[in-house]
């Protein structure tokens, strides 16, 4: 994947009702707010509980070191106001070229079609840079993600088994499933 640092400065519109932008020191406060949701402590175990200012901060500076890796992190941004309604990232390509989305949309913003618009963005632009293949990860209890991916246009592919990790570190016993959906180009 082309390394694009200087596109992620500047705010990409997407299909529907968001954009994608840089994050700024401006999402902090609602990134806190975010993270407090039982949905996403649930579901994101390496989001600290309680999720401090200090946390998000440290979040924004995992952003710009995540581009330079060669990945991509962007603020979900609400497209007329501007104000922050999630993150969306697509993780360092592995060697044959194949790259994870993970996103995070806030309470507030769900069920408006956010998720889905953002993930069908992320997708298509990461085809564009040479991503040969996108999947995204959600775990089996987890159906809204999944039904994010399938509404994006991922298919079902398998389930990979213990392949979380428990907020305190250990790993899920056997029956902890993660759905792989594999987008076609």
């Amino acid at each position: 994947m082309r390394r694009c640092a200087a596109w992620a400065s500047s705010a990409w519109r997407c299909a529907g009702p968001a954009i994608l932008r840089a994050l700024t020191a401006a999402d902090v406060e609602p990134i806190v707010r975010a993270c407090a949701d039982p949905e996403i402590i649930r579901f994101i175990p390496a989001m600290p509980a309680p999720c401090t200012p200090d946390d998000a901060m440290r979040f924004l500076k995992l952003a710009e070191q995540l581009w330079e890796a060669g990945g991509a992190l962007f603020a979900v941004a609400d497209a007329g106001t501007g104000e922050w309604l999630g993150n969306i990232d697509l993780k360092a390509l592995d060697p044959r070229g194949n790259g994870e989305i993970g996103y995070l949309i806030a309470p507030w913003a769900r069920g408006r079609g956010v998720a889905t618009a953002v993930t069908t963005a992320l997708a298509r632009w990461a085809f564009a840079q040479g991503v040969r293949r996108v999947e995204v990860l959600a775990a089996a209890e987890n159906l809204a993600s999944q039904r994010v991916a399938l509404a994006a246009g991922f298919r079902r592919e398998g389930v990979r088994r213990s392949a979380e990790d428990r907020r305190d570190g250990t790993r899920r016993r056997p029956g902890g499933l993660r759905q792989a959906l594999r987008r076609p180009r």
